[in-house]
């Protein structure tokens, strides 16, 4: 039997005609069309679109005018009729590869039980660019069912010999292999008593090859990488002669799934991997997973094909170690985000960006900074992620953020000239507010989807003030201005420019702050009545000032009022007591206490604000009460409850705590905490002995 390709229909269908099936290839009149890609030589030709054929009269490629049912004519006016195929240079790299474009397939197998032969007429299509290079090869796959073997034709590339269906990447045609199949399957009855169903939606080489291997399910051929180290020997675990390996396929795997993933296997090798890699990834409704197990064979830039499952975590993993940290950087965000969002969400997730999208290098950095860095971004960010997906703008405010957890810059108050600070003020409702620390940023740029949080250097070095303008608290806007005071931005939401009652009440605030705008983001104001031509009347009052933490005395600290307590005083107060503290009080070992609290009070009384307020929940005080333990300034060194507070502090969102509790994981695993212990207990005693005296350095 024999299939020729029909461009109308664009599928294989059967030759009818007997010269067609049983001719040499080359005394068959054909028809050869070819396109081009790319940005040089014949691809910038007008009429590329339109395809070339190789006309056999003048032996050279020519235009294609006219096609038709059953031909092509072309601009020479030479009507070309025959047996057909096409196929397209890419230009775009240099001097193309050769294309292989099979004309025709045949099957051949003289008895039920004897071998099937499956040939094909090719023709090796070599680019010129006077026109192409044509020359014809027989390739063929011979595969006997009784005997269990099959053969392909080989060919030599770069010195060594290859199948020729992978160096050449010819695919056999479904309605080819549909046929073998049946052939194939008469042989396994005149030599087993039984004659298998396919049900498969495989096809091609390796369904032929699976098909010998194991005909009553060469579905579990696929799957053996995905079993090699689950499984010592693949023949034992599943004979040839078995029926129903799905079932000892579970065993192995140790999983109970749903019989619709049984049903699905039928069809779908891969159904039992997709089936494993979503519930790894928190899914458990079935009905979410079914789509999935009739994909194809990619999750993201992942083969299916390439992942195996490792018993000893009982977990499926990724076997491409080159692919491995994005997989693994994919899995986190997935179990992250099925925990957020819910199993559809993260199932519409799934589809979006690893089924049907393209994994862009922009998708890459976002997963990546994600499992590195997780566990550091602010939730202002991770909100984004959630809201928006995989974005340019997710990927650059995460990029944003990470730039300044790897600097070497810690988070900043930023301090202001009273002259600068008067630009704080309200304006008829609206709040123009300045930026006091340099964690703001992300934030508001968030809030208004801007790259503010890349100004961070800018604003720590005053180049720029920036200046939020807020309703309530819903940012609405955000100015500029560098170190003359002059206004560079005014920009709203998505940086579009200020229009209406929000550009009227900025110009308003502009002029009776006396400011000078260098950029046309809103014109100058001379005259206070077109500043607030929009109200009745304009309405300014102050916002009071409260101080930052760095600003207060330290003599100040233990004293500070609790209304005037604010993020950063337990660190300030902690750094004072420890460096005013001369000598550490031991507590006597014949001593009772009733608890942590009354431990402290004993040995260092002053400390007693961070006490209670680390007692009382307070991350912050945690933090500073767990590295206090760990340097032994205030009270004898205790890793132990140094390590305690330090991830209670981390495990409550503290990223400074969780990195303080991990380096100091990572000294007592290496034992380069005994050394420091011995030292820190050698200069305890030296204080003991020798205490500091007033004025003395």
């Amino acid at each position: 039997m024999a299939f020729r390709f029909d461009e109308n229909k664009y599928r294989w269908v059967p030759c009818t005609d007997e010269h067609e099936i049983n001719a040499p290839i080359e005394e068959l009149p054909y028809v050869l069309s070819l396109r081009y890609s790319g940005e040089s030589g014949i691809a910038k030709r007008s009429d590329s679109a339109k395809g070339y054929v190789l006309c056999p009269y003048h032996r050279r490629l020519e235009a294609v005018a006219q096609r038709f049912s059953n031909g092509i004519r072309s601009v020479c006016g030479c009507k070309i009729c025959g047996i057909s195929n096409h196929d397209t240079f890419d230009l775009s790299q240099g001097q193309p590869k050769p294309l292989y474009i099979p004309f025709r397939w045949r099957l051949f197998q003289r008895t039920p039980d004897g071998p099937l032969n499956v040939a094909a007429d090719v023709a090796e299509v070599r680019y010129d660019p006077e026109g192409v290079l044509l020359r014809w090869h027989n390739f063929a796959l011979s595969a006997w069912a009784a005997r269990r073997r099959w053969e392909f034709t080989r060919i030599r590339v770069d010195g060594r010999l290859q199948p020729w269906t992978e160096c050449t990447d010819i695919a056999i045609p479904f309605e080819v292999t549909d046929r073998a199949v049946e052939a194939l399957a008469k042989g396994v009855e005149c030599s087993c008593g039984i004659r298998p169903s396919v049900l498969s939606c495989m096809h091609g080489a390796s369904m032929l090859t699976a098909y010998i291997e194991r005909p009553f399910d060469l579905h579990i051929v696929y799957l053996k990488g995905f079993l090699t180290h689950a499984v010592e020997d693949f023949d034992e675990t599943f004979p040839y002669e078995e029926t129903n390996p799905y079932r000892i396929l579970c065993q192995c795997l140790d999983i109970h799934p749903p019989k619709s993933v049984r049903r699905e296997y039928t069809y779908h090798p891969y159904a039992v991997i997709w089936y494993m890699l979503l519930r790894q990834m928190g899914m458990r409704e079935v009905s979410l997973m079914q789509p999935f197990f009739e994909l194809g064979f990619y999750i993201g830039e992942q083969e299916i094909s390439e992942f195996y499952f490792d018993p000893k975590t009982r977990r499926v993993e990724s076997g491409n170690s080159g692919n491995r940290p994005l997989w693994l950087a994919m899995e986190e965000h997935a179990v992250w985000l099925c925990r957020q969002k819910g199993e559809k969400a993260l199932a519409g997730f799934l589809w979006e960006y690893y089924v049907c999208g393209e994994m862009t290098q922009c998708h890459k950095d976002i997963l990546l900074n994600f499992r590195r860095y997780g566990a550091q971004l602010t939730s202002e960010v991770k909100s984004l992620l959630l809201r928006e997906g995989l974005t340019q703008y997710v990927c650059d405010a995460i990029a944003w953020e990470v730039e300044a957890i790897t600097s070497e810059d810690e988070p900043q108050r930023i301090l202001y000239e009273p002259k600068i600070l008067r630009y704080e003020c309200c304006v008829n409702g609206y709040a123009f507010r300045l930026i006091h620390h340099t964690d703001e940023l992300a934030p508001i740029g968030i809030a208004l989807h801007n790259c503010l949080a890349s100004y961070r250097r800018r604003v720590m070095e005053k180049s720029s003030i920036i200046v939020a303008v807020c309703i309530g608290e819903r940012y609405v806007a955000c100015i500029e201005l560098d170190r003359r005071c002059h206004i560079v931005q005014a920009l709203g939401k998505y940086n579009r420019r200020l229009t209406g009652r929000l550009l009227a009440v900025c110009r308003a605030w502009a002029y009776y702050m006396g400011l000078h705008a260098d950029a046309d983001d809103f014109d100058e104001v001379n005259e206070a009545d077109e500043a607030s031509k929009h109200f009745d009347e304009v309405v300014i009052t102050s916002i009071p000032y409260r101080r930052a933490m760095e600003e207060v005395a330290p003599e100040e600290l233990e004293t500070l009022p609790e209304g005037e307590i604010e993020a950063g005083y337990y660190r300030l107060l902690g750094d004072y007591l420890a460096r005013s503290a001369h000598c550490i009080v031991d507590a006597p070992p014949w001593k009772q206490f009733q608890g942590e609290m009354d431990y402290l009070m004993y040995v260092f009384p002053r400390g007693e604000r961070i006490y209670r307020a680390a007692l009382g929940g307070s991350v912050e005080a945690a933090r500073v009460l767990g590295l206090l333990y760990q340097r032994g300034r205030l009270m004898r060194c205790d890793v132990q409850r140094a390590l305690y507070w330090l991830s209670w502090a981390a495990d409550h969102g503290d990223v400074e705590a969780a990195l303080a509790s991990e380096r100091l994981q990572r000294a007592i695993s290496s034992g380069s905490m005994e050394r420091d212990l011995a030292i820190l207990r050698g200069i305890q005693e030296l204080r003991r002995r020798f205490p500091m005296k007033e004025g003395r350095v």
